[in-house]
């Protein structure tokens, strides 16, 4: 779909959008535990909502998957990469 997208705008910006907004959560809910916990701190907010942005992406998933691993191996690892980012 990606592909496609380079070469349809339309679709291109659909997907642009849905990353926006797939962005847009993680940052009010980094935000919400910023003003729980006091962590991330304040120039740490947006460096972690790129992490996670990027370790829950269809495209990390399926490198950390590659030919032979279950989905649950890969769900796995990626909570436990979740966790090492917020930690």
């Amino acid at each position: 779909v990606r592909g496609h997208a380079e070469f349809d705008p339309e679709l291109g910006q659909a997907m642009r959008e849905r990353n926006e907004r797939r962005r847009q959560v993680f940052r009010v809910l980094v935000e919400r535990l910023a003003a729980k916990t006091g962590h991330p701190r304040p120039g740490e907010l947006e460096q972690t909502v790129a992490q996670l942005f990027a370790v829950t992406s269809l495209e990390m998933f399926d490198l950390l998957a590659g030919p032979d691993r279950k989905p649950e191996d890969v769900t796995d690892q990626v909570q436990e990469l979740v966790e090492r980012i917020l930690d």
